[in-house]
């Protein structure tokens, strides 16, 4: 049976409009985060604030910098839930989701395939499914393949949330994780989780070096029944 909870609270962020921050207005003023002690600033800081904020991406947990990404220099600066990539005052996301399960030994082409079904949205592309809670939330946002990705999993029970880790289902995207939290959907903090196990880097409170996330052997809930 599907669940029907109320999910205003996100269909209350911004509006998505444009998959690239190049054609919004860059803020003169850097924008600080004293809760992680960064700033944000140019292109990343207007891509930040137009599409989605602290609510979608969390915090930045790094310094604007640059790191070498697929042999080629890129400004980057990390998020909680998210890497922000600026080439040519182009900014995008990182596939920081696949990458996060690639460090835990995870091949997502390995992982069980979904079926086309009512009510749900079917990726060819990827061979998963969009169901339920999870659908409600990716679709309340317009831009969501540019934000989220495509799921690279079905939905399955984890263990999240670092020392108050509870049991969540858990649906992995290419730059997202979405976990039930009880009664509402949340952002997995994917950014900084892969970020933290880069050696020597020290992730900022309240984000740790976390363990990888584990599957937990309960009855699967079926979506889409």
């Amino acid at each position: 049976m599907r669940s029907a909870v109320p999910y205003l609270w996100l269909l209350l962020i911004f509006g998505v409009l444009s998959g690239s921050a190049s054609a919004a207005p860059v803020a003169a003023t850097p924008r600080c985060f004293p809760e992680s002690g960064y700033c944000i600033r140019g292109p990343i800081q207007a891509f930040f604030e137009t599409q989605g904020g602290v609510a979608v991406f969390g915090l930045p947990v790094s310094a604007q910098r640059t790191e070498l990404l697929d042999g080629q220099p890129v400004t980057v600066q990390w998020f909680e839930r998210a890497r922000f990539e600026q080439r040519n005052g182009t900014v995008e996301l990182g596939r920081v989701g696949v990458e996060l399960l690639r460090s835990y030994g995870v091949d997502w082409w390995t992982l069980p395939q979904g079926q086309p079904a009512q009510g749900c949205l079917y990726f060819d592309l990827t061979r998963h499914t969009l169901c339920d809670a999870f659908l409600i939330v990716w679709q309340s946002f317009p831009n969501a393949i540019t934000i989220f990705g495509a799921p690279v999993s079905e939905p399955r029970w984890e263990l999240h949330g670092g020392q108050n880790a509870t049991v969540r289902m858990t649906q992995w995207f290419e730059r997202a994780r979405f976990e039930m939290d009880v009664n509402r959907v949340v952002f997995g903090t994917v950014g900084a989780e892969l970020l933290a196990r880069q050696p020597g880097v020290v992730v900022p409170d309240p984000v740790t070096d976390l363990p990888p996330p584990r599957v937990i052997p309960t009855p699967t809930i079926v979506i889409g029944k």
